[in-house]
């Protein structure tokens, strides 16, 4: 018997090996050699990266400025708005200005012949005014704007009990204690609308509030 063709012994016999469902190249030899491709690496990394994006996206919505067209912003409360020379007037039960008004109502101010204005108010008539007002232990605050000419200006406050006056939040007067007198006060205020506001406490007796202002000649 003739031996065999050594060129064909020494070629190995090709072994194929494929995996299930792999996609890629098939090649012939070691089946140790075949690898898939990572398609499936890349399809997580674009997962992850789109997931990135909308979380920047997202981030950047909330801080951006809502504007016009887009969703609205919830409205600022605002109060019922007094005319120029009108006070407001809230009266209390008590001399400390606490809690819901026992009563609330509007009034013209009176001016002056010296550029300004005056409020005069007693104890005994805000009680014909107010019924329920106590016979002692009560407070009231006024709150008016006002056109003002550049000046400087004298804001002068008799009382009994106590008194305190402020402009555009400023103290201007404070007396604040069980008591009568006069206290004045001297100020630059510039031309404009100014707001104006009086608090009074009358603790017991005769109550009296006199506020007025002037410009100084």
């Amino acid at each position: 018997m003739a031996d065999e063709d050594p060129k064909k012994a020494e070629t190995p016999d090709a072994h194929v090996t494929v995996h299930g469902n792999m996609t890629g190249n098939i090649i012939v030899g070691n089946e140790n050699a075949i690898q898939p491709r990572p398609f499936f690496l890349w399809g997580v990394i674009a997962g992850i990266t789109v997931l990135f994006m909308v979380m920047i996206a997202v981030w950047g919505i909330s801080k951006m400025r809502i504007g016009p067209g887009l969703i609205p912003a919830a409205a600022a409360p605002t109060s019922t708005p007094v005319p120029l020379g009108v006070w407001k007037v809230d009266v209390f039960d008590n001399i400390d200005l606490n809690g819901s008004p026992l009563a609330t109502f509007t009034q013209p101010a009176e001016a002056n012949t010296e550029g300004g204005y005056q409020v005069h108010i007693e104890s005994q008539a805000l009680r014909q005014r107010v019924g329920g007002l106590p016979d002692s232990n009560i407070s009231l605050r006024l709150v008016g704007t006002f056109d003002f000419t550049h000046g400087y200006f004298e804001f002068h406050c008799e009382h009994h009990d106590g008194c305190r006056v402020y402009v555009d939040g400023l103290s201007w007067i404070e007396a604040w204690w069980d008591g009568g007198g006069g206290h004045d006060m001297v100020r630059d205020l510039s031309v404009g609308t100014h707001t104006v506001v009086i608090e009074f406490y009358d603790k017991s007796g005769y109550g009296l509030l006199e506020v007025r202002w002037r410009i100084k000649p």
